[in-house]
């Protein structure tokens, strides 16, 4: 279902918000809710709590209650979730809805072997609750910069791709490509946030404001 314009302004506006407030709390090393304050400047003082402000809150797409606890660094994945035994890769199931989550890989330019992938993790936080006779369904966890960022993707690879499309700058020759923070207040480390990428044979790294895969020269 797609939103109106007036809905799609407000989402933005809020999404916005909680990206500013979000790095302001994570510049304070502030890893938990917490009740302490954080000033904005135009905004009076408001706690942490007061901050989530996201497509978690304006949850039209039914977006499981521990996806957003995983969002908010509210709980562990290890807490969220169960593995599944004797699977053929890694598998876990979410303990509230019983999503299956495990870690999706995307080919960016076959035959090489460039990739970007979404962990378990990342599934974990995407993912909207599983509801009988209705499709399984992802959202996107990078920051609002398309109307497809509030869309609800029905196969896991369409969810890689709208990552490829909107939140991967893919390098030339010699220059780094730079990949989006995730839109949620869990440590931003790229070995914790939930997704990756291996370009020219080098793997996302940490950066201040977004992450990066070194350029390497043709």
């Amino acid at each position: 279902m797609y939103q109106t314009m007036a809905d799609q302004s407000r989402n933005l506006t809020l999404e916005s918000l909680h990206q500013l407030t979000g790095r302001l709390i994570a510049a304070t090393s502030s890893t938990s809710l917490s009740s302490s304050s954080t000033l904005v400047p135009g905004f009076t003082s408001i706690s942490s709590q007061s901050l989530m402000f996201s497509r978690t809150q304006v949850n039209f797409h039914n977006i499981c209650k521990n996806a957003r606890l995983y969002r908010e660094n509210c709980f562990e994945f290890e807490q969220l979730t169960k593995e599944v035994p004797n699977a053929n890769h890694e598998e876990w199931t979410c303990k509230h809805c019983n999503m299956v989550v495990s870690r999706v890989t995307l080919r960016l330019s076959p035959p090489s072997q460039d990739r970007i992938w979404i962990s378990a993790a990342g599934m974990l936080k995407a993912h909207c609750a599983q509801e009988p006779g209705k499709a399984n369904g992802w959202t996107c966890i990078w920051p609002v910069v398309s109307p497809e960022c509030h869309m609800r993707f029905d196969e896991e690879k369409r969810l890689l791709q709208h990552m490829k499309r909107h939140h991967v700058s893919l390098g030339t020759p010699g220059r780094s490509s730079k990949i989006e923070w995730p839109a949620d207040i869990r440590h931003r480390r790229s070995d914790t946030c939930g997704y990756g990428a291996m370009i020219g044979g080098q793997v996302m790294q940490d950066s201040d404001g977004y992450f990066l895969v070194p350029g390497s020269a043709s």
